[in-house]
């Protein structure tokens, strides 16, 4: 039996972006319709970066004074902001396509649900404009991983997880440099937990002296 040499848990790491704002772009994102239209965009972009890193299980998408919704495709996400304004918040649910060696000194790509979420919130007050009397940046994203199969030391039984952080530790820091090179956000934070010196901007590291 294989045995698993990476842990999962809610929010192990995350990553934090903003999106800066001149004054010409917050007076039209504060109208609906062409905030609207941007995030509409945004999302687009978000799953193109995605590419070979993961795939979308489901979106939670919440809408301003009204419910939330469920959308279980790219394609009816999509077709859902394109119709729908007010949008403040759409959480992406990820399955993360991996890799392991496999039995012929190969590579195999493997699937885990629920690794990992991509959220994208907009801030908005009573009236239904951005929120900044709240927040420095009311429109941000968070990336929120829920295992540590990138790390070379984990938290699960076995500890040393170097074979699989080597193999998936690049599709990791190269969806992050996506996220800053392809869509207006810049890069804010990282929280790290349990993984200090471990995780860097764009992802894990081998702690020195290893």
């Amino acid at each position: 039996m294989e045995r698993q040499t990476w842990y999962r848990d809610t929010n192990l790491v995350t990553w934090s972006y903003f999106l800066p704002m001149p004054k010409d772009q917050v007076v039209h994102l504060d109208q609906p319709d062409f905030r609207r239209k941007w995030i509409t965009e945004q999302t687009k972009k978000l799953l193109h970066v995605m590419e070979d890193f993961a795939i979308i299980e489901k979106a939670y998408v919440s809408v301003y004074n009204s419910k939330e919704f469920v959308l279980k495709s790219p394609e009816a996400l999509i077709s859902f902001l394109k119709e729908t304004v007010n949008v403040n918040e759409i959480d992406l649910v990820l399955t993360l396509r991996c890799i392991k060696p496999d039995s012929n000194k190969g590579q195999e790509v493997f699937h885990i649900k629920e690794g990992a979420g991509l959220t994208l919130e907009i801030e908005l007050d009573d009236h239904g404009r951005l929120y900044f009397e709240k927040y420095q940046h009311p429109i941000h994203l968070i990336f929120s991983l829920h295992v540590d199969i990138y790390s070379p030391v984990t938290e699960s039984d076995i500890e040393d997880n170097s074979i699989l952080a080597g193999l998936n530790g690049p599709l990791l820091s190269a969806f992050l440099k996506r996220i800053e090179e392809e869509t207006p956000f810049e890069f804010d934070e990282f929280d790290s937990q349990g993984y200090k010196g471990v995780v860097g901007r764009y992802g894990f590291k081998i702690p020195r002296g290893n």
